[in-house]
Order: C-alpha cells, then structure tokens, then sequence
C-alpha cells in the first residue's frame, strides 16, 4: 500500500481491499446512462458528456458507494483524485487486465499495455500531470500497480474504460455539458528545490462558482463532430499490491485445493491482475514529468 496518497494537490484513496474476484449484479451489463462523447476512431479521447450530472455506480463496481460518495463531493474544480484498492490482486469477474506498471527502483520503473501511453502528445512547453507519473510517486519501491477493464473495453491512461455504442443520431444527443472552470494557470519550472526538465502545468482555483449548461457548438461546428460516437464508459479498477499479497493468497488457495476435489483442472486465475507481465523495457523516473492532474482525469 502506498505510504503516501498525495502529491502535489492530486489524492488517491484507498477504496480497500480486492483480493477475491467481484462479481456485479447482472443488471449492470445492460446499464445505458453513463454516456459519452468520444471519436470513433479514439474511444479512449472523450470529448465530453451528453448530458450533465452525474449517475452513482453503486453494485456494479468494487466499493462502489464509496466511490460515488467521492465524486459527490468532489466538485469540477477540485476534483484531482484517483481511487484504488489496496492490497488488490483480482480483476472483477469478465474484466482483464488493461496494463501494469512496476515501481522497480526509485528511479525506474517497468511498465506494459495503457502504461506505456501517455495521455499528451510530446511537447516542449508546460505540461499537465501524466496518470503514471503520479502513481509513481506515491508507489513504494516493488509495488505494482494494474488497472482493470471490461474485456471489450479499451483503456486510457487516465484509468478509464470506453466501449463504443453507437453513433450519436440512434440517441439522438445534439450537444454536450460544459462545466467552465474559473482557474488561474501556472507554469511551474521547480519543485522541491529542484529543476523540472519539464515545465509543469498547475491549476490555481478560484472562489467564483462554475456553472452547468448544455451547448451544441463543438458538436455543430468542430471538423470533428462527423467523426464524433456515443460510448459507455466505466471508471478502471486500479489494484496495487507487493508481490506478497500475491504470494499470500496463492497460499491460501493451495489450503483450500489442498481439502477439496480435483476440479476440472481449470485455471481459477483468469481475473488476476498481472504481476510480472513483461514490461516494455525500463524508463527513468527522473525523466517523467511531475505536476498536478488535469485533462482527462478531471473530465470524468
């Protein structure tokens, strides 16, 4: 479990432990009112929301009101957090593991599938916090850290899971929620009394409330708005665990096959998280940048 759940104004917490396959109630597979609007081409770029407020999870994820008592709480201008489980090493029933990030050192990490994406494309100027970036920082040296999606969903590396659902003429949305934030934009060029090799982008909020409505305008007027889809999206089971946690339940599954029949020899493994998914080779932490989220982990 991290030591630390803040950094640099972004928190995550600990929804609890995962450590047996969650299994949501059938109704949650037909649920059809958490919509968005993403290219048809990138399901994993949202665009925006078809229609404003937001719809609790409930059963059908992991602890899933302590979830939706966070978002009710968290409002578009403060609304830089992550959740996780911890110690979490199972993926919920019919979900597969979307990557995997492994703090190997302090200063390298090993990482695989959404992990090895970045939410920004390369630049020279100012630049918001990148997801594993952050996790990196609150991870302890050998953890691991998974995010789950539904096995026909794609993944962000914001932790977020898309599945497209159809164009936006068979729903018949015309625009989109606009929740303008009243925020000063800083650059910041140092932290802990140390130079970034990359300028940061943070968020100084206002006291002027934001407000809520419907506009249609990106929709009409954007030279994307042909290629522009409805898809249903859920929010990624992030686990993070030591090898132990692994190690220990194995343990416990081994007791329990131990005084039980023989099976029928199939894998009961299927919905854990990876823990040594070979990586796409080793990067430096040093080299990563360090800020305040933004961007797509404050749009859901």
């Amino acid at each position: 479990m991290p030591t630390s759940t803040e950094f640099f104004g972004v928190t995550a917490y600990n929804l609890g432990p995962l450590t047996t396959t969650f299994s949501a109630p059938s109704a949650c597979a037909t649920g059809t009112d958490h919509h968005v609007i993403v290219n048809a081409s990138e399901p994993e770029m949202v665009w925006g929301y078809p229609t404003c407020g937001f719809q609790d999870r409930g059963s059908c994820m992991p602890s899933g009101k302590s979830y939706d008592s966070l978002r009710s709480v968290t409002t578009p201008l403060n609304r830089a957090w992550y959740h996780y489980y911890s110690p979490g090493i199972a993926c919920p029933s019919g979900w597969t593991t979307a990557g995997t990030m492994i703090k190997e050192g302090e200063s390298s990490l090993s990482v695989s599938g959404v992990f090895s994406s970045r939410i920004q494309a390369s630049t020279t100027g100012a630049v918001q916090l990148e997801p594993a970036d952050f996790w990196a920082e609150i991870m302890n040296v050998s953890e691991t850290i998974a995010y789950c999606c539904p096995s026909d969903y794609v993944a962000n590396p914001a932790g977020h899971c898309f599945s497209t659902v159809g164009p936006r003429s068979e729903f018949n949305y015309s625009s989109m929620c606009y929740t303008p934030a009243p925020v000063d934009i800083i650059t910041v060029t140092s932290l802990d009394d140390a130079s970034l090799t990359q300028p940061l982008i943070s968020f100084d909020v206002l006291t002027t409330p934001a407000s809520t409505y419907l506009d249609d305008r990106l929709l009409t007027q954007s030279r994307y708005s042909s290629d522009f889809v409805v898809a249903t999206w859920v929010p990624a089971v992030p686990l993070i665990h030591q090898q132990s946690d692994v190690d220990e339940a194995d343990d416990e599954d081994d007791e329990e096959n131990d005084g039980g029949d023989d099976g029928d020899g199939e894998d009961t493994d299927g919905n854990a998280a990876s823990t040594k998914t070979p990586g796409n080779g080793i990067v430096s932490v040093l080299g990563l940048t360090l800020g305040a989220l933004a961007g797509m982990g404050m749009l859901l």
